[in-house]
This record gives structure tokens, C-alpha cells and sequence, in this order.
């Protein structure tokens, strides 16, 4: 489906090419999919002069329009396009007008609630031979659909309307059944929005609503892109009145960043920024570290190091990892610890010995732009080949270049806590046992 914008204002179609490219490019650093494959246009045009110099010969073309509460068509787009429909024809606006606001307060009872979606078939409407118009010969347009923001033209009280009206329109198309879906800059007349503002919040929506998560969306998969709406417009998620429920989305769908954030109520956030405040598996990369040293020489493993003296699993994990990586990182989610229970042979003498020991776990979230800017594979310290890897790699069945125990600890961890547990006993190089073990961490309060 085409996605036309439409405006006689340069600087709302130069804002929509900007936000435009910025969400691409998103898309590409977090590897986003999309359910649909919408192609993008954006117009500095009339629509009178796009009626009568374009054309959408297959398939069918929608129109969005703002209008109001009464379904006044008088001022603003709404007025362009019934000027539009009526080119070469005798009518004035105020025939069509009357016709189209009879047909809609006939059938919502004399009011339209703002934020919702009103679809106007032409080719229903009474009195009127639509199908001899320009728009229905050169667009094949069929059907206006009213968005009404406002309840008479007035100011915007809410930065969310706009959100929401969007969000309805994507909810109550079809792109199976429109080719062509036109709109035009909306809230930036009576409703007193900023050029910059208005035109990134329609197309965050639109990307947004068209997000699609590999196989069969979950729960949390949904609640992510409810974060990034509440981020978007500076919504504090602490205020949900259940504990529980806020703990639940700091553990499976804000990331470290987001959990930082300090919110600024009635203010817009960056595109740039909405994404790193929520995890995002679709980029579905782990960095790991093909280790050239023992243990496991050779298999992919985390970054891993010792303590020094006097010095905390915290600080030794920033140092670690900047020392192996490269990587600057003080975000670290504290995940628990493991600990491991090996009887090895030694080759050079058949003895068999037994080894216990464990590690503090830790994870880290890295923004999209220090992810792009990281390339691998890598050698950055004699510790190995540091390489981005993709979740489905690191776990497929076939897949014996990861340590064993990686590929069970990874299917807990990002929900693990600072006081859980995961035991990993081994016989010689096998892997005998590895459990997790929520809430039984031995060491909590003595780190």
C-alpha cells in the first residue's frame, strides 16, 4: 500500500522526510520487520493540484481528512478537498458539504467522538454523481475517512490526540483492500501544533502500529511498543498502582537505560532516544568472545575476568569489559551468580580432580548508535575474537561452537536476579547438570 502525504507547506513535507529517514534508520540499526510493506511518498503539493496532475489508476485510493465533531467541512483541508471533488462541476463546497455531514450525523447520531475513524463511502452518497469526478476518474477515490481531533476548531489540548487518531487510522484499514492512502498534515492549523512536533508523531505511529515480531507476537512483545508510546510522550510507568506489574516490565521489557530515565511530563521525546529505553530482540545480538585461551579455548563464551584486590564484581566487570572489548559500559543489571561443579581428568596423568567455583553474572544494554558503530568480528585483546551474535545462532541445535551451559543460562538470564542461582556440574567435558534457581543465590549480603 501507498502511503501518500500530502501539504501545501514546505516545511511540514521537509519535517516528514526527516523523521522519515530517522525511523529508517532505526529500523535498520535494531533490525526491524514490518508487517506490511507500506511505500512512502510525500507531496508539497494542493490537493487540487494532486487531483488534477496524479493519478492512482489500480486499485483502490482513501482520503484521510480532519474535520470536526459536527462534520463542518468549511475551513482548513477539509475545504480543499470538497474544492477537489468539485472540479468541473457546478457545485459549491457547501452542496457537498451538506451532503456528506446528512450522511454521517445520520449514522452516528449527530456527533462524532474525536480520535476515532469515520469512513464516508462516495459512492453511497445521495444526490450527487461522484463517479463523473476527477478525484473518482484520476484516483479511483472511493472513500474519505474523517479523523476528528478536535470537537470544533480549537486548540489541541493533548499531544497524545494526534498519537491516538493515527493509531485508530492504522487500526481500521485494510491494506489488502486500499492501494493508496492519502494524508495530509493534520493539527498544525486551529490546532495549534508545531511543524516538527506533528509530523513526527504521525509517522512514529504509523511506524510504530507496523512493527512485526518474529513468529507469533507475545504479551511482552505487545507491552513494548505500549512502552515506547508512554516513553514517547513522557508517561511514567512507576505511576501503575501495582508493584508487581511495574517489577514485570523492568524485567522482560525496559532495558537499563529506560529504568534510569528521568521523565518530563508534556514534552515529546526524540525518535532517536525512544528505542534504546526498551529491549529490543529483533537486533537479537549478543556480543560474545571466541575464547583463544583456556577454559573452553576455542568455543564462544561471555566476557568473563577476575577480581583484583579490594575490588567489587561490579567494578571488576567494568574494567573487564572495557579492557576486553573496548566498550565503556557503567549499566550493568547484576543477574546473579553461577557456580560450577567439575571432575576433570588430567591428560598428562589420568588423575581425576574436582573443581568448584563460580561467577557474579552480568548483563548490559548498548544503544543502537554504539551498536552500529561497533564492528565485528574483532580482535581486540590475545583474550580471542570478539563477534556479534544472533540469538537463533547462539541457540540452534546443530550449533556445538558455544559452550553448553551458554545456551541453557541465556534462556533465564535476561529475567534473572540479583539474588537467583544457576549450578553447572560437569564430568570431564560433559555437561551433566545446569538449573536455575530463582531467589537462592548464596552470597546476597556478602558481596
Amino acid at each position: 500500500m501507498k502511503l501518500v502525504f500530502i501539504d501545501n507547506n514546505p516545511l511540514i513535507v521537509k519535517c516528514w522526510r526527516h523523521h522519515y529517514q530517522v525511523l529508517s534508520s532505526i529500523y535498520k540499526a535494531y533490525n526491524l520487520k514490518s508487517n506490511h510493506d507500506f511505500k512512502f511518498q510525500f507531496h508539497n503539493q494542493t490537493i487540487e493540484h494532486m487531483v488534477t496532475n496524479f493519478k492512482f489508476n489500480s486499485g483502490k485510493t482513501s482520503i484521510v481528512t480532519p474535520a470536526n465533531s459536527l462534520s463542518y467541512m468549511g475551513g482548513g483541508f477539509d475545504l480543499y478537498l470538497l474544492k477537489a471533488i468539485l472540479l468541473g462541476t457546478p457545485y459549491t463546497y457547501k452542496h457537498l458539504e451538506n451532503i456528506i455531514q446528512n450522511y454521517q450525523l445520520q449514522k452516528y447520531q449527530g456527533y462524532l467522538v474525536t480520535n476515532q475513524i469515520y469512513k464516508i463511502n462516495l459512492l453511497e452518497l445521495p444526490e450527487f454523481d461522484y463517479k463523473s469526478t476527477l478525484p473518482y476518474i484520476n484516483w479511483n477515490l472511493t472513500e474519505i475517512i474523517e479523523i476528528p481531533t478536535m470537537i470544533v476548531p480549537e486548540k489541541i489540548h493533548s499531544i497524545s490526540h494526534l498519537f491516538d487518531s493515527i493509531w485508530n487510522l492504522m487500526s481500521n484499514i485494510d491494506p489488502q483492500t486500499i492501494n493508496t492512502l492519502v494524508i495530509p498534515g493534520i493539527g498544525t492549523g486551529y490546532g495549534g501544533l508545531n511543524e516538527y512536533e506533528s509530523t513526527k508523531i504521525m509517522l512514529f505511529a504509523v511506524f510504530l502500529f507496523n512493527i512485526s515480531f518474529s513468529g507469533q507476537p507475545t504479551r511482552f512483545d505487545q507491552l513494548r511498543k505500549s512502552m515506547m508510546i508512554l516513553f514517547f510522550f513522557n508517561k511514567d510507568y512507576k505511576k501503575l498502582r501495582n508493584p508487581s506489574d511495574i517489577e514485570e516490565l523492568e524485567s522482560n521489557v525496559i532495558s537499563d537505560y529506560g529504568k534510569k530515565f528521568q521523565f518530563k511530563e508534556g514534552t515529546v521525546m526524540e525518535l532517536e532516544d525512544v528505542f534504546k529505553y526498551i529491549r529490543c530482540p529483533e537486533n537479537n545480538r549478543i556480543l560474545l568472545l571466541n575464547r583463544n585461551k583456556k577454559p573452553w579455548m576455542g568455543l564462544y563464551y561471555g566476557i568473563i575476568g577476575e577480581t583484583k584486590p579490594n575490588e567489587s564484581p561490579l567494578e571488576c566487570m567494568i574494567r573487564e569489559t572495557n579492557e576486553q572489548t573496548g566498550l565503556s559500559l557503567t549499566n550493568f543489571t547484576q543477574r546473579g551468580v553461577m557456580t560450577w561443579d567439575i571432575n576433570y581428568t588430567d591428560d598428562s596423568t589420568s588423575q581425576h580432580y574436582p573443581s568448584v567455583g563460580g561467577l557474579y553474572l552480568f548483563t548490559a544494554d548498548i544503544s543502537a548508535e554504539q551498536l552500529e558503530n561497533y564492528h565485528t568480528p574483532m580482535v581486540y585483546s590475545d583474550e580471542g575474537i570478539l563477534d556479534w551474535k544472533n540469538w537463533n545462532w547462539i541457540m540452534h541445535q546443530d550449533n556445538f561452537g558455544i559452550v553448553d551451559n551458554v545456551k541453557i543460562i541465556l534462556q533465564y538470564l535476561f529475567e534473572s536476579k540479583q539474588e537467583d542461582l544457576f549450578t553447572v556440574k560437569y564430568d570431564d567435558r560433559k555437561l551433566t547438570n545446569c538449573v536455575y534457581l530463582p531467589g537462592q543465590n548464596p552470597l546476597l549480603g556478602k558481596q
